[in-house]
């Protein structure tokens, strides 16, 4: 069980990804957001490309 989606929870999901076990992801959003690019987004300073 993990608790938490942040980057050490996701990254922690995708590492046990292949193993032989039952992993279960608890966090209270069912979204991800990385703040510290939020304000780029905001001010349209950051495009897909």
């Amino acid at each position: 069980m993990i608790i938490g989606a942040g980057f050490g929870g996701l990254r922690a999901t995708h590492a046990l990804a292949g193993a032989p076990v039952t992993v279960h992801l608890l966090d209270r959003n069912n979204y991800h957001t990385f703040l510290p690019l939020l304000y780029q987004v905001a001010a349209a300073g950051w495009s897909r490309a």
